[in-house]
C-alpha cells in the first residue's frame, strides 16, 4: 500500500533531529525556542516545513490534537490529490484527545514507540 504521509513534530526539543527527517515529507514542527534554529535551516534548503505557535500549556498530545484539522485542511481531500493518509506524531504520547481528533477524520493508530505515534487512515 503506498502512503501520502505528514509528520508532526511536537517534540518542543526535537532541534536539528529535524534534519533525520525525509526531504520530500511535509513536515509540521512546534516552533519552541530549541527548535527555531532548525526550523529556519529546515526552510532554507526548501524542505516542506510548517511551523506553528506553541501553547506551553497544553501537553504534546493536546497540541497535536489542536492541529488535526488544520494538517487536514491542508493535505486532505479537498486540498491534494491523494490526500494524506498516514500521520507520524512525534514527541506525544497515546491520548483520548488525539485519537479521537483524528478518529474523527478516519485515522486509527496503527504503532507505537517511546517518542513516536503512526497513525493510517482507515480504507486508504
Amino acid at each position: 500500500m503506498d502512503f501520502t504521509g505528514v509528520v508532526l513534530v511536537v517534540d518542543r526539543a526535537f532541534s536539528t533531529r529535524v534534519h533525520e527527517l525525509p526531504k520530500e515529507t511535509p513536515v509540521w514542527i512546534v516552533d519552541s525556542p530549541e527548535n527555531r534554529a532548525a526550523i529556519a535551516a529546515r526552510l532554507k534548503e526548501k524542505k516542506a516545513t510548517t511551523s506553528f505557535r506553541d501553547s506551553p500549556e497544553l501537553t504534546p498530545a493536546d497540541l497535536a490534537a489542536r492541529l488535526i484539522s488544520t494538517i487536514e485542511e491542508h493535505h486532505g481531500l479537498h486540498s491534494q490529490e491523494p490526500p494524506f493518509s498516514r500521520l507520524i506524531v512525534i514527541g506525544a504520547a497515546v491520548a483520548p484527545s488525539l485519537t479521537s481528533s483524528l478518529a474523527e477524520i478516519g485515522f486509527r493508530l496503527v504503532s507505537t514507540d517511546e517518542s513516536t505515534l503512526e497513525f493510517v487512515k482507515e480504507n486508504a
